[in-house]
């Protein structure tokens, strides 16, 4: 994910600075680029980030080994402490997933997703983390086996 931002001087209404927040994301197949746009302020929670990723592989029906975590960051890329945010994880690519699928942030506006399971045909799926206005992120490929 690839985070851009735009500061511009506005006269209008007390000369306040607008920032406008564009996350570059590539989508899970293809090379289609999505971009969010949205008025945004430094330290403030604006996007999901993920600092460490699903592993490539895993077992169908078996729980992904070690925990994913994600993190809210500010337009700048930057971590936001805040404890108490919803993050939501999704499995992107067909199958279900289970396990633990809501996690709250802890106070460094971290969430740990250490309990997920896939199930589905053999082939690649993607994990998607959301939470309300926030724009959220698509991991890398997990290659799920028999």
């Amino acid at each position: 994910m690839r985070v851009l931002h735009l500061s511009d001087r506005l006269t209008a209404r007390g000369g306040a600075h607008r920032h406008l927040l564009g996350l570059i994301e590539p989508q899970a197949r293809g090379h289609d680029v999505g971009l969010a746009v949205g008025a945004r302020e430094p330290g403030v929670a604006a996007a999901i980030d993920i600092l460490t990723q699903p592993p490539v592989g895993a077992t169908n029906r078996a729980a992904i080994g070690g925990s994913v975590v994600v993190q809210v960051v500010d337009i700048n890329g930057d971590p936001v402490d805040t404890a108490g945010i919803s993050i939501t994880a999704a499995l992107q690519g067909g199958g279900a997933l289970s396990g633990t699928t809501v996690v709250a942030t802890d106070v460094s506006g971290q969430a740990t997703f250490s309990s997920l399971t896939i199930a589905g045909h053999v082939g690649d799926r993607q994990l998607e983390f959301t939470s309300g206005a926030l724009v959220g992120i698509t991991s890398g490929d997990i290659s799920l086996t028999a």
